[in-house]
Formats: structure tokens, C-alpha cells, sequence
């Protein structure tokens, strides 16, 4: 019997900072890292908050990366591919809002999201909050929510804090969608002292 063909995993979105950073260099998190690590083996969401400077993106990131070795790595398709997207929020409403008065480019953008085997959606609640963009968010959580796509989500904010100040669906969906961690008040940057 043959493997098959080889399948194609693309991760895109990774801004170049993240690039180098592993697992390994978030310290003292180690509880709040393997919660994390084992919601992704068992293909979960997950939902990162705390405040600035305490790891969540660098978390978001070296989880998704971590995602795709749960994935086989051939297929009796030919040409299959598997996708993996790192999308901050404020970049989301960017490109949405560029392709506003084009209909097809605005549903093209948000099927690759809705469509993509993982997403990360980085900050959430960093952005000023509207009926457009609220409207947007929801429609991306719940697609993925319905479809029971894991996603890994970060913001400063709490789910209740998310809930009262931008949408209480989407709070909700969220933690239906997976698990929260925490990762607490230290801010990491300053702590480092390297200024």
C-alpha cells in the first residue's frame, strides 16, 4: 500500500520578531505552558490573557508552530494542503477594511481565515471598537466556533472584560470553543531590564 502523496503545510502571518522564539524561553510559566501544550494536542482552543509584556503572543506563536506535528505528513490527495495563520487583530480590521468596497476580496479574506486548520488571533480588544468591527469579529469566532476550528486567541483583556466591553457572543463562544490561561501581571520586557 502506498503513503500517498506528500502534504503541504504553510504557516503564514509570523511576524519576523517571533521568528526565534521557542517554547523553551518562556520561564517560570511552565504550568501555564503545559495546559496550553496539552489543549493543542487534543486539538482545543485556546484562549491567552494577562497583561503586557507577560508572553501570550510569544505563547500563541510557538503553539501554533508546535500544531503542525499533529498533522500526517502525506495524503492520498495530491497537492493537499494544510494551513496555519498568525493574525494580530489590528491587522484583521486593516486588510478587511481594504477590501471594503470589493465584496468578493472581503469573503475571499475571511474564508482563508474561517478555513485555516489553526488561527492565531493576536490582541484582541486593542482596537477601537465599532459596529463594523464587532460585527466582523463575530462572524470570523463564530465560523470557526460552528465549524469547531481550534483557535488561539490572545488579548489584555478577560473574557469578562471581553464580554462587557466588546461582545458578550463572542466571549461566549470562546469559552465554549476550548480553555483560558492566564498569564498573570508581570510585564517580562521590563522585568529584562534591557533599556
Amino acid at each position: 500500500m502506498t503513503e500517498g502523496y506528500p502534504v503541504r503545510i504553510a504557516v503564514t502571518g509570523i511576524p519576523p520578531r517571533l521568528k526565534d522564539k521557542e517554547i523553551t524561553h518562556l520561564v517560570g510559566v511552565d504550568d501555564k505552558v503545559g495546559r496550553a501544550l496539552d489543549a493543542m494536542r487534543k486539538k482545543q482552543s485556546i484562549f491567552i490573557t494577562g497583561a503586557c509584556g507577560t508572553g501570550k503572543t510569544h505563547l500563541a506563536k510557538t503553539l501554533l508552530v508546535s500544531a503542525t506535528s499533529l498533522y500526517p505528513r502525506t495524503s492520498p490527495e495530491m497537492g493537499k494542503w494544510i494551513r496555519f495563520h498568525f493574525l494580530p487583530s489590528s491587522e484583521f480590521f486593516f486588510e478587511l477594511k481594504g477590501a471594503f468596497n470589493n465584496a468578493g476580496e472581503e469573503e475571499k479574506l475571511m474564508l482563508e481565515w474561517s478555513i485555516s486548520e489553526w488561527l492565531v488571533i493576536d490582541d484582541i480588544g486593542s482596537e477601537k471598537v465599532s459596529d463594523w468591527s464587532r460585527q466582523m469579529l463575530y462572524l470570523l469566532i463564530d465560523r470557526r466556533y460552528r465549524n469547531m476550528m481550534p483557535t488561539i486567541i490572545t488579548s489584555n483583556l478577560t473574557l469578562k472584560q471581553l464580554s462587557e466591553q466588546i461582545d458578550d457572543r463572542i466571549a461566549s463562544r470562546i469559552y465554549e470553543m476550548g480553555i483560558v490561561v492566564d498569564m498573570g501581571n508581570v510585564d517580562y520586557r521590563f522585568k529584562k531590564g534591557t533599556k
